[in-house]
């Protein structure tokens, strides 16, 4: 991350600080695996949504080094790799998601370069699913896409994960699956981890734990 020439109040995202995003967000799902894998009730509750993403991104983080300063080969490499070793319905969609990232040809990232990565990231996404629903990992990443880039990219980042933790709240109220057990959608839940890093790594700032009504099915 550094100033763009003459604009001292823009910050870039390099390949060096989007692998610190990328690792800070392996670190979050760690943190929260058991919880994710608690609340997974959609499609099925077969409780490893949490395992099955964690292990999808850790193992995208396998080559990430060689990607060196240059976003674009960082995102490659990583979407490269947990695609490859994509787990579960939630590891593929997230394996998807990281492609779309990987689309963007840029070396540093803006604002406006980082909302094109994710709107390419959210019609993938889209795409690997074969009948989207509502309330899902899919609703955050349009709900992300969707939010106007600031040219500050701190206060971007920021709004990115507030807006990513109000659908995960949401996600509840539009999946009969999710009212009946009270929880919120697990993998909506991994993907605003992904938000949650971004705005650490960039503003410098930790988050404080995303309040749930419940948290166990």
């Amino acid at each position: 991350m550094r100033n763009k020439q003459g604009q001292s109040q823009t910050l870039l995202i390099d390949g060096l600080v989007l692998a610190r995003v990328f690792r800070q967000f392996a670190a979050l799902l760690a943190q929260n695996e058991q919880l994710l894998n608690d609340v997974n009730v959609f499609p099925v509750p077969d409780s490893d949504t949490g395992t099955n993403s964690l292990l999808t991104i850790q193992a995208g983080l396998a080559h990430i080094d060689k990607g060196k300063k240059d976003a674009a080969a960082v995102a490659n490499l990583v979407a490269t790799d947990a695609g490859a070793s994509a787990r579960g319905n939630s590891g593929v969609i997230l394996a998807e998601f990281l492609r779309g990232i990987a689309q963007s040809e840029t070396a540093e990232l803006d604002s406006q370069g980082l909302q094109a990565a994710l709107t390419t990231a959210a019609e993938l996404a889209q795409q690997s699913v074969a009948v989207p629903r509502e309330g899902t990992m899919l609703t955050v990443a349009q709900a992300a896409s969707a939010v106007n880039p600031s040219d500050e990219l701190t206060a971007y980042a920021a709004e990115l994960a507030r807006t990513a933790r109000e659908t995960v709240i949401d996600s509840t109220s539009l999946l009969d699956e999710l009212r009946a057990a009270g929880v919120v959608d697990a993998g909506a839940m991994v993907l605003s981890f992904f938000f949650d890093a971004l705005h650490e790594v960039v503003s410098g700032t930790k988050l404080p734990a995303i309040t749930l009504a419940q948290t166990s099915c």
